[in-house]
């Protein structure tokens, strides 16, 4: 999915500008407790783009490569969005098609790459 804020798009007659890649940071295992979503619902317009309201098409996104997030609620009220992949990097969409809209448990290898959470997921269950 790609986001475009406020004074984030250079306009045709400026010069180019070349984006950096975001720096990779390895924080290590962590099994993670949340709710599957396909990321074009939950990051667009679609309310409500959760549980079984939204079960159905969310399958369909997802079957389609539309990618996978965990919506984690934090203790302290925050919620994150973590983007769900393979064990070795590669899109999951299938692998949670039949999950979306329920509580699960998974467990990886979580990055952060830039602002963006990616869990490498290993293991997964429903809750």
């Amino acid at each position: 999915m790609l986001e475009i804020v406020a004074g984030g798009v250079t306009p045709a007659d400026s010069p180019a500008v070349t984006p950096s890649a975001p720096v990779v940071r390895h924080l290590g295992r962590q099994t993670l407790e949340g709710e599957i979503v396909d990321s074009k619902c939950w990051l667009g317009v679609m309310k409500p783009a959760t549980g079984n309201v939204h079960r159905g098409c969310a399958a369909r996104c997802l079957s389609g490569g539309i990618p996978p997030l965990l919506m984690v609620h934090r203790p302290d009220g925050r919620l994150d969005h973590v983007l769900l992949t393979t064990a070795t990097g590669g899109p999951a969409g299938d692998h949670y098609a039949g999950m979306v809209g329920r509580s699960v448990r998974v467990t990886g290898e979580l990055y952060s790459e830039g602002d963006l959470q990616v869990l490498r997921v290993e293991a997964r269950a429903a809750n």
